[in-house]
């Protein structure tokens, strides 16, 4: 019988041993541990590193891009670009074919099952989406307000622009052959007619199985263009400036990519395959459909048709036409931005992007829980201009009337209001759509005689010959030939994508006489002369006069410049007033000696000439005005008093305009009104002083002083009646290669002016550049200005003036 006492020894010396047991296990536990441990983060330390940032994951969250808007009374504002989300509706016609064959095998196999199987025919599927299609085209053209051949045309501008462009292109290339061939005119044809021949374009698209259509190369130079067609390459074709093949029809491939190869500087495997046969994937039915009409075309659950999401910018048109488009800028396919309002403004209309970061799980889930970071994007913000809407439509349709009119090369037109220095209108003609951008690179067919021909300048580039047509020594433009005689240029006055910038605040021209307002307006200030002092106009002005020896003691004057008034008349004893009047060069320049280079600089610079305005516009000039220490001689300092010799952009001589007219005030140009905070509400953008000029009694002076001028002076034709009007004419010629062009389109006529003369409400600057009917200011922008100014005056319900 064992004891108690031994049971209870046993008992102890088991409990020791588990506790002994279990302290070698927990020590063996954490000897495996420390050793993993430092396995991990010692020895594996950059190889698991890496696999922990592969579990991480970011996602990018994208901003709102803010909208640039317009003011629609108080509280309402008015959309100029926003963003829409629409919808790419695309077809896979090998997958259509597939279909169709995979149900006709079947109802081999199982005609009950084939019965079940949707396999629609091109054309069933598109006569099934025509009318969906052509519903939508119809609402959104509301320009035509019903107007029933408007809605045809705008169905047939939608859908077959390109086919007619084409089919005219044929007609004028066998009018070419056949002199005697009348190009038809084809009537718009009625709705249904329209529709049937859309449902017959599509389902033929539809059919097409394999690829017979692929762009090889553009923007190629006629002489790799000329090359390319001696080479007479099977399925191989040209037409100006691209190279393209039908698949279908190259014999061999591989050979026609070896020789195309170095002549499109293309890679060899790449051209190969673009060559060769290949099933037709892909066709686009559509883009831009909104998604109301996209849901539609879903329900019809047709195999073979897909969509894609497409982002746009979308920019508002007025009555068809594009708004303000040098103004507003655009955004390219990338989303970058372009020119105008966009770019200088993209840091705020962009906002800043987000950031979700965080681990994920095997599924790519996001674990939010472990070390997850959300960085919330900031919207961008919307922008208010100070454009308004109705005055910018007008000034457009007018400026437009007046460049067709004069058979000028463009124009511009700058609406200010000189008591805060916001821009209310800001046009150059011709123009461009941002909502199609890539239109200005259509081109026309151009006649030219053969002395044209032999006259065109050929400049060789690495692409091939270039060709130029000058209108005179300054103002050319690029021509393309095709073939032997046939030459195109851009349609929009051949001026190509050089409409996308403002020339009003990017390019920089000689004034004029308009510049003999602020000259008068410095004399007048800094008390060189008086309204009533008299000059004797006794003839032509010579300067630069020095004398001459001649070999014997004999000695006589030689004056290298002389001043002349442009009629070329001489009107006696004038006053300051008359001077402006009658626009004299000869008293203008009578008053730049009283002023003196160093006064007359000091006060050019502060009225803003020689500097950027700091306006909210991409690629402003600073203009050209030299110091006065390198006017080496009195014609430096002369010819500036009637606009030569300085180089301005029209936002300068407007801006200055209105200083001379406002009291005295220089303010900043701006075209932003204010904009909206997150909450929606609107900030208004103060106006800025950036100093005064002259005092407000030189400024009363110089009101009076140009509403004499057109009153009783060569600006006549900007005269309204019932309101004082006052403005200055300008007629200046073009320099070019360091002299002046002469002969037709050889200048630039403007013209600058306000009204009411108590309380000017806006300045207007007219400019048409190269004009043809006339050469001056006085025939060409006077009466321009003359009808915005009486459009404004109406608008902003002026009352008449009580003239005496």
């Amino acid at each position: 019988m064992v004891s108690r006492y031994s049971q209870r020894q046993t008992s102890s010396r088991w409990k020791i041993d588990r506790i002994s047991l279990l302290k070698g296990v927990l020590f063996l536990l954490f000897t495996v541990l420390l050793v993993r441990l430092f396995q991990l983060q010692v020895l594996q330390h950059e190889e698991y590193s890496a696999y922990a940032q592969q579990r991480m994951q970011e996602k990018v969250i994208t901003a709102r891009r803010g909208r640039i808007l317009l003011k629609d009374g108080e509280h309402d504002f008015f959309e100029l670009a926003n963003n829409v989300s629409l919808e790419l509706l695309f077809a896979d016609p090998y997958l259509l074919e597939q279909r169709a064959l995979e149900k006709a095998q079947m109802a081999v196999e199982d005609p009950n099952r084939a019965a079940r199987m949707s396999a629609p025919t091109p054309s069933a599927i598109a006569l099934a989406i025509g009318p969906i299609l052509f519903d939508m085209v119809k609402e959104r053209s509301t320009s035509c307000d019903q107007d029933e051949e408007c809605l045809r045309q705008a169905i047939d501008d939608t859908f077959f622009s390109q086919k007619r462009a084409q089919v005219l292109r044929d007609y004028e290339e066998q009018k070419l052959l056949d002199l005697e061939f009348e190009i038809p005119e084809v009537p718009l044809k009625t709705e249904e007619e329209l529709l049937l021949e859309y449902v017959t374009d599509l389902a033929q698209k539809l059919s097409k199985t394999e690829r017979d259509y692929v762009i090889l190369k553009i923007n190629v130079g006629p002489e790799i263009i000329k090359q390319v067609q001696e080479l007479t390459l099977t399925g191989v074709y040209t037409r100006p400036e691209t190279v393209w093949t039908n698949p279908l029809e190259v014999i061999d491939a591989q050979g026609a990519a070896l020789a195309l190869a170095p002549l499109l500087e293309m890679d060899l495997d790449v051209l190969e395959r673009s060559l060769s046969r290949r099933p037709n994937r892909y066709v686009k039915v559509m883009n831009r459909i909104d998604f109301e009409t996209a849901e539609k075309i879903r329900q019809l659950n047709i195999a073979g048709l897909g969509f894609t999401d497409e982002h746009w910018r979308n920019y508002a048109e007025q009555a068809g036409n594009p708004f303000a488009p040098q103004l507003i800028g655009f955004l390219d396919n990338a989303f970058n931005p372009v020119y105008g309002i966009e770019r200088s403004m993209n840091t705020e209309l962009a906002g800043q992007t987000g950031v979700i970061k965080g681990e994920v799980d095997l599924q790519g889930r996001t674990l939010t829980a472990r070390s997850s970071f959300i960085e919330q994007a900031i919207n961008g913000t919307d922008i208010v201009l100070s454009i308004d809407q109705v005055v910018q439509n007008k000034v457009e349709e007018l400026l437009k009337n007046q460049v067709l009119e004069s058979q000028a090369r463009a124009g511009q037109v700058i609406v200010q209001n000189p008591q805060t220095g916001e821009i209310m209108a800001m046009a150059s003609y011709p123009g461009f759509n941002p909502n199609r951008p890539g239109d200005t690179y259509e081109k026309e067919e151009f006649e030219l005689t053969d002395e044209e021909i032999e006259d065109l300048e050929v400049k060789t580039t690495k692409d091939g010959d270039r060709y130029f047509h000058y209108y005179n020594p300054g103002y050319k433009i690029e021509v393309f030939k095709q073939g032997e005689d046939r030459y195109f240029r851009y349609k929009n006055n051949g001026e190509g994508i050089s409409v996308y910038r403002n020339t009003n605040v990017s390019d920089f021209y000689e004034p004029g006489s308009v510049f003999k307002a602020i000259i008068m307006a410095t004399a007048i200030d800094s008390k060189e002369i008086r309204p009533i002092d008299n000059f004797n106009d006794s003839g032509p002005m010579d300067v630069d006069c020095h004398r001459v020896f001649k070999g014997t003691p004999e000695e006589y004057v030689k004056c290298d410049y002389t001043i002349k008034n442009s009629t070329r008349k001489y009107y006696g004893i004038m006053t300051m007033t008359q001077i402006l009047e009658k626009s004299l060069n000869t008293g203008m320049a009578y008053i730049a000696k009283k002023i003196g280079p160093s006064l007359l600089f000091d006060y050019l610079q502060n009225f803003g000439f020689g500097e950027k305005s700091g306006i909210e516009l991409p690629d402003e000039s600073a203009g050209k005005l030299t110091h006065y220490r390198n006017w080496v001689s009195e014609s430096d300092l002369v010819t500036k008093a009637f606009g030569q010799g300085i180089a301005t952009t029209p936002l300068q001589v407007i801006n200055a305009f209105s200083a001379v007219i406002n009291g005295g005030i220089l303010y900043q140009p701006t075209v932003i009104a204010g904009a909206l905070d997150r909450f929606g509400e609107y900030e208004e953008k103060k106006p800025q002083i950036i100093r005064r000029v002259i005092s407000e009694q030189s400024s009363e002076i110089m009101k009076s002083m140009l509403i004499s001028s057109v009153k009783r002076g060569v600006a006549e034709p900007a005269a309204i009646e019932d309101y004082k009007i006052g403005g200055k004419t300008g007629t200046s010629q073009i320099a070019t290669k360091g002299q002046y062009e002469k002969g037709e389109g050889s200048t630039i006529a403007s013209f600058a002016g306000f009204a009411p003369y108590d309380d000017p409400q806006f300045v207007i600057l007219v400019k048409i550049d190269r004009p043809v009917t006339s050469p001056w200011g006085a025939t060409n922008a006077a009466p321009l200005f003359q009808k915005v100014a009486s459009f404004l005056l109406d608008y902003l319900q002026i009352t008449p003036d009580d003239v005496q």
